[in-house]
């Protein structure tokens, strides 16, 4: 259930890594729980959000082609049409790896941490936007994606799909990467 759509050009892909650089929100790349773990992961990260016009220029490039992979994803798997009643979350981040960095512990992204959206985490989904001497690397499934710019994989965000980067990086690695959310019923919903 690892799926790679390639939606994104690469004149997209450098439009976000110039507009990354010269962004001065970046900060230190952090953990699920929002901590510094270098020994887990090293990079620099920008929080963005499609609700946000202080990260319009970014959602102008990174929601259309989301959109045409997640359209693809579900067209695949079709029980998400009809079963799952799911978003994307607005929340997302851009990560820049630099040579020699990367996020090597292994992790999941669903976590039911209360008082948090991500108990309600269903899939992932990561844009690459560039080529890099890496990648991620899927434990169970015993699969490595290669970083090629202008990919979009997506894939459960659950403990079946548990994964940490090729690392250390070699060169430079540039990501976007977010979520989809189920939306939860209430007791109204039954």
């Amino acid at each position: 259930m690892i799926e790679v759509y390639n939606t994104f050009t690469p004149h997209a892909c450098r439009q976000l890594i110039n507009q990354f650089n010269a962004d001065d929100n970046k900060k230190p790349g952090t953990t699920g729980d929002d901590k510094l773990k270098p020994e887990w992961k090293q990079s620099t990260d920008l929080g963005c959000n499609f609700d946000h016009d202080a990260t319009e220029e970014y959602n102008k490039i990174i929601r259309p082609g989301l959109l045409k992979a997640m359209n693809l994803y579900v067209e695949k798997y079709y029980v998400l049409k009809t079963g799952a009643n799911f978003y994307v979350d607005p929340t997302y981040n851009i990560q820049h790896y630099k040579d020699g960095e990367g996020y090597a512990e292994s992790h999941i992204e669903y976590m039911p941490w209360p008082n948090t959206n991500f108990m309600y985490r269903m899939l992932a989904w990561m844009i690459n936007l560039n080529d890099a001497e890496c990648g991620t690397e899927f434990l169970l499934q015993n699969q490595i994606l290669l970083a090629q710019q202008g990919n979009v994989s997506i894939w459960p965000a659950y403990w079946t799909h548990h994964h940490r980067g090729v690392c250390p990086n070699i060169g430079d690695k540039y990501i976007a990467t977010g979520w989809c959310l189920y939306t939860p019923f209430k007791a109204s919903d039954t």
